[in-house]
């Protein structure tokens, strides 16, 4: 079946090479497959980093525990599926989180 999959919510600044506002901050989800949580999380960090995020911050996260849940969400699947195929997927809320926040 392979590793576990794990999704972290997460925030981060969009950095230069990122396809959104630079220095602007958004709301993440980053799906990864992982052995352990840490080894997760290291991953999942590796994701933002490599998609040109900046600072990023795990708020909160945990193994997925049903992957095959009826009414999730399409995006929310699609991504699922990706990490699936690819180890890491991520979804970016596009709306700027503000600054006093």
């Amino acid at each position: 079946m392979g590793d576990p999959m794990y999704i972290f919510f997460t925030e981060a600044v969009a950095g230069d090479e990122s396809k959104y506002r630079p220095g602007a901050r958004h709301a993440l989800i980053v799906y990864v497959t992982g052995t352990t949580s840490d080894e997760a999380q290291e991953k999942a960090l590796r994701e933002v980093d490599g998609a040109g995020w900046i600072y990023p911050r795990v708020i909160t996260c945990g193994p997925v525990v049903n992957e095959a849940l009826a009414d999730r969400h399409p995006i929310m699947q699609q991504a699922l599926d990706g990490a699936r195929e690819a180890g890491a997927s991520m979804i970016v809320y596009t709306e700027e989180i503000p600054h006093n926040a």
